[in-house]
């Protein structure tokens, strides 16, 4: 099977399978390891057939014995995991040093001519462009063939880029390597756009305490969040109370802090899928060391994964960097999450435009993250809970000017990562020149 991750070529009974970013993978009867017995739904005419869905199973159904098969004990379990306050940050993330090589790749497919991608910070490159890669923990093989863009920022160590590639051979053959953005790690906004690249994101939970000035430390869903001056709140849903939903805006300050920039009351609960359940929005910091079961630290936050973790890998396979969705409960004292989702980072789709927001769909203004179709400048965009929204330019709300960041979906619709409210202090009027 794919090391780390699970998109890749898989070998079952002899045949070669392929997952990819719509395999579903599900451990109701232990961990996906090698060994573990499998039920498989997939397609194709020959091998490498394609995954749709791959699921654990009773031992007893491939014909051996339950004590052969790998158990829910070999994984780490909440009880075992650090709490927050003992998060590590991203001063520990792995370097290149300790980067897996090209054998032990998370893998798309050796099927000619299908790839995988995969958004994630630059540990290092080579001199020259030309060489490995260390991309999110992973290696990626750059060569002459190897389209380079650097449309949004010079290549650096600590910024994100999405990477095409294939696997050939047992490794990861680039076909384009792309800047997204530079990281603003380091509390600050370095490029004044109002968002805080690769350290921020956003959370739908419940409050636990709060207090009475609002301006100090919330607790919210378990975890600590900092309102200060400049944080904006609004109770348009319902006033703050223990126990009440809210959305919270956040970014991380240059010691980890996650600095509220918007609490507002909501009826939303970012797609959970349980009441009890919370949602958050935020970039991986660190992953299991081995397989995707265990301690992972998201905005330096401390969650952990078990053999029941949906694992979902539809924008891009997991890695340092990556922007995921985590639906997590509390469970004695540790965050236990449910599913794990990767997305398209904010801001780092591959189109963007300046319009006035027309419509906002069937929601309200107060409403902003429920999924809905929303009209910028003519143009439809799908607005998802993973969309991060920054109003700290300008108000978003119809008949303002909003920037929308987003991406093509297979579908064909545009899903939105990002919508910045803006201020459009001048406007040019040129005459129209005809030949």
């Amino acid at each position: 099977m794919p090391s780390p991750g699970l998109v890749g070529t898989w070998v079952i009974d002899g045949v070669e399978y392929v997952a990819n970013g719509s395999t579903e993978f599900k451990q109701k009867e232990g961990p996906l390891v090698v060994g573990a017995c499998v039920k498989i739904h997939y397609f194709g005419s020959s091998a490498p057939f394609t995954i749709r869905e791959i699921e654990t199973e009773d031992v007893g159904d491939c014909g051996g014995s339950a004590t052969s098969t790998p158990d829910a004990s070999s994984t780490p379990d909440a009880s075992s995991t650090p709490d927050a306050s003992s998060t590590p940050d991203a001063s520990s993330t792995p370097d290149a040093s300790s980067t897996p090589d090209a054998s032990s790749t998370p893998g798309s497919t050796n099927t000619p001519g299908s790839e995988a991608e995969i958004y994630g910070v630059v540990q290092s490159f080579p001199q020259g462009l030309i060489g490995n890669w260390n991309i999110g923990g992973l290696t990626f093989v750059a060569d002459s063939s190897t389209e380079f863009k650097q449309k949004n920022g010079e290549f650096a160590v600590g910024s994100t880029v999405k990477v095409h590639f294939m696997v050939q051979g047992g490794i990861n053959r680039a076909r384009e390597i792309e800047t997204k953005f530079d990281n603003d790690g380091d509390g600050r906004d370095d490029d004044g756009n109002g968002s805080f690249e690769g350290a921020e994101g956003h959370v739908y939970s419940t409050i636990d305490s709060f207090p009475s000035s609002l301006t100090g430390s919330w607790m919210i869903g378990g975890i600590e969040y900092t309102a200060n001056d400049k944080t904006e709140f609004e109770q348009e849903h319902s006033s703050f109370a223990v126990g009440a939903k809210v959305k919270v805006e956040y970014r991380l300050d240059g010691d980890g802090n996650r600095i509220a920039k918007e609490i507002k009351t909501t009826d939303d609960n970012g797609g959970s899928s349980s009441s009890d359940h919370f949602k958050l929005f935020g970039f991986v910091n660190r992953m299991p060391p081995n397989g995707l079961s265990g301690e992972w630290v998201i905005d330096n936050i401390a969650f952990v994964t078990t053999n029941k973790t949906k694992l979902k890998e539809n924008n891009g396979l997991f890695a340092l960097g990556t922007f995921i969705a985590v639906e997590y409960s509390i469970d004695s004292g540790r965050n236990l999450v449910h599913e794990i989702e990767t997305h398209v980072p904010p801001g780092a789709g591959d189109n963007t435009q300046t319009g006035k927001l027309e419509s906002l769909g069937a929601v309200s203004a107060a409403q902003l993250g429920i999924a809905s179709t929303w009209v910028i400048d003519g143009h439809s965009y799908v607005v998802t809970p993973a969309t991060s929204f920054n109003k700290s330019g300008g108000a978003i709300a119809v008949g303002e000017t909003v920037v929308v960041n987003s991406y093509t979906a297979p579908d064909g619709s545009e899903i939105a990562t990002q919508i910045r409210g803006v201020t459009l202090s001048n406007k040019i009027h040129l005459p129209l020149v005809s030949r």
